[in-house]
């Protein structure tokens, strides 16, 4: 008799710790936490190295949400950002998406803020976004570039010689 109540016991004892072990592992592994954010996208035409998944989207340097994907979009020539933004963020119209640095490692992060109009880049697309889309605009380095090849330029129309 002692034999099947051991036995009745250790099958209580497991049945518990598997469901003890389900539930802490859906917990870290963040299962139950995407129901309060929204899809939006971002189509950058310049590289985005130093962007992960997982990285932060910020609006004006506070988080508001993470990059949940990067691939190349439909139409092959540019790169597709899907982020997770929480909903209790307010996603206006003018705001625009910017790369920037985190420290010196090179790791990107996306800030939301307020848009340039000279500076927005809305590219052409010849595909239907999946998400509301949010336009870019340039990070210092793509400003930094586009400077440098300005200059470059104008350093090649200048006649040295006259």
């Amino acid at each position: 008799m002692s034999l099947q109540a051991n036995d009745f016991r250790l099958g209580v004892f497991f049945v518990i710790a598997s469901v003890t072990f389900l539930v802490i592992l859906s917990w870290l592994g963040d299962w139950f936490g995407d129901e309060d954010s929204n899809r939006y996208v971002c189509y950058f035409p310049w590289s985005v190295q130093g962007l992960e998944k997982g990285s932060a989207v910020r609006y004006n340097g506070v988080p508001i949400g993470s990059v949940e994907s990067i691939q190349i979009a439909p139409d092959g020539r540019l790169v597709e950002v899907v982020m997770a933004i929480g909903t209790d963020f307010p996603v206006r119209e003018d705001l625009a998406a910017h790369l920037q640095f985190v420290g010196i490692t090179g790791i990107k992060v996306i800030n939301l803020q307020s848009r340039d109009q000279d500076r927005v880049t809305i590219p052409e697309m010849d595909f239907e976004p999946q998400y509301p889309v949010i336009p870019v605009s340039e990070g210092s380095m793509e400003t930094l570039e586009s400077a440098l090849e300005r200059a470059s330029e104008i350093m090649n129309e200048v006649d040295f010689r006259g």
